[in-house]
């Protein structure tokens, strides 16, 4: 997989070097070509060959199926854990409760937005102590969609579904091999048998 990748980039990369020795100056409608930039950074020997095509590899795969195989990992990690299921079943099924605890929060029947200009601690890249994405020109763009991706499907379908095992299978024999690539997905495609409780339309 490497080596066809290397080959990949390899094309890309000799593509542009010869749009440049023909005059292609690497400026679009849009502004400089990514490839060129960090072509340019080659020539004068900030990067190297490797560099530059590490770079690229980071445009493609970064983001490249992580919500999906974040939320493919997820239900048979709750499926597993029948009682943490329950837990996350409850909790989006009475998601009004979430904002309402006192336990968490002072007037809770209140809305007072400046309790959450104060909040100390966020995962977007503001608290050195919790970083998953990143942190300051380096901080994935994608995080707040890609939150969003995984957080809206795997709620609706702990809201709307009750999973069952197959043929009498136990929550803890559910096959949790890994299979190796750019994410890591699972080896065998999670099978379990979906009871609705409430209809999609009942949403809208």
């Amino acid at each position: 997989m490497r080596r066809r990748l290397d080959k990949v980039l390899d094309g890309i990369i000799e593509q542009h070097r010869a749009a440049a020795s023909d005059g292609d100056d690497g400026v679009g409608e849009d502004g400089a070509r990514f490839v060129d930039v960090l072509l340019k950074f080659e020539k004068d020997g900030t990067l190297t060959t490797d560099l530059v095509k590490a770079l690229l590899v980071d445009m493609f795969v970064a983001g490249t199926d992580m919500s999906a195989t974040t939320v493919e990992w997820a239900m048979p990690e709750m499926i597993r854990n029948p009682s943490k299921l329950n837990k996350a079943q409850e909790e989006v099924r009475k998601g009004w409760i979430l904002g309402r605890d006192p336990e968490y929060w002072n007037d809770a029947e209140k809305f007072i937005r400046k309790r959450f200009e104060e909040s100390s601690h966020d995962f977007q890249g503001s608290n050195l102590e919790y970083m998953p994405f990143g942190a300051g020109r380096r901080i994935c763009p994608g995080v707040l969609f890609g939150l969003a991706n995984v957080e809206i499907l795997l709620a609706m379908l702990l809201f709307h579904f009750d999973c069952k095992m197959p043929n009498g299978m136990k929550h803890d024999e559910l096959d949790m091999t890994e299979a190796f690539g750019a994410t890591v997905n699972r080896k065998h495609h999670l099978c379990l048998i979906p009871i609705v409780k409430r209809p999609l339309c009942a949403c809208v």
